[in-house]
């Protein structure tokens, strides 16, 4: 309570500071410059593009119980098996040849640093980093990867442009059980519903408007087969 009442304080401090600026600078008539304008009109806009989306996602369904419980059951490695992983992870992006040898020595059974000095011989540049992290923490894609290393093991994961190195040290289990999960999945579930509400509505709005490109935007012109959009037209 000391801390908020104190905060208070200070937030009154700031408006207050704020209120005598934004007075002097409509006095000087800096609202009316063409880029404070432009500014000003471009959070506007901001503002109630957020809000009206804010209101479309408010319908949201809530979840059932069948819905968490499927959830759950089709999540293990989130809920019932979750775990909490702490490894050592070197990155790099080296060519197709390194790449090769790379593997070459993984296989007779180099180590992290090993690997990283090879990198490092080979003017690859190598980032390194320990990690902590628990289930959820972890990208989709690569939490199956991670529940197959065993502490002491190295795995190599391959992305579109670098490759990642991961030697486990520690693993521990602290799964969920249904009901503590359910809060979690809950809210995670209204939030997918929100998300799907919001890009159905933009769809819609896409849908029903006649949008003109123009410059070196202007797309081609539609076929004679196409439908006519409808009257409402959006100029970008």
């Amino acid at each position: 309570p000391a801390k908020a009442e104190q905060a208070g304080k200070d937030i009154l401090e700031r408006l207050i500071e704020q209120q005598l600026l934004v007075a002097k600078a409509v006095e000087a008539k800096i609202d009316r410059e063409p880029r404070v304008m432009q500014a000003i009109e471009e959070s506007r806009r901001q503002i109630l593009a957020q809000a009206y989306l804010e209101k479309a996602m408010a319908a949201a369904p809530s979840s059932s119980a069948e819905d968490v419980s499927k959830f759950y059951k089709e999540k293990p490695e989130l809920f019932a098996q979750r775990r909490q992983f702490r490894y050592a992870e070197i990155s790099a992006a080296p060519n197709a040849e390194v790449m090769q040898e790379l593997k070459k020595k993984l296989a007779g059974g180099t180590n992290i640093n090993d690997a990283a000095a090879f990198l490092k011989s080979k003017s690859v540049n190598v980032n390194a980093a320990t990690f902590e992290r628990t289930s959820e923490q972890l990208p989709m894609d690569l939490l199956p990867r991670l529940h197959q290393v065993k502490p002491g093991q190295t795995a190599l994961i391959q992305g579109r442009d670098r490759v990642s190195l991961i030697q486990m040290v520690e693993v521990k289990d602290i799964a969920l059980n249904e009901a503590q999960a359910k809060p979690l999945i809950e809210r995670y579930l209204a939030n997918q519903k929100r998300m799907q509400l919001a890009q159905s509505e933009v769809k819609q709005l896409r849908e029903s408007a006649k949008i003109e490109y123009l410059g070196n935007f202007k797309a081609p012109a539609p076929s004679a087969t196409e439908a006519p959009a409808s009257a409402n037209k959006v100029q970008a």
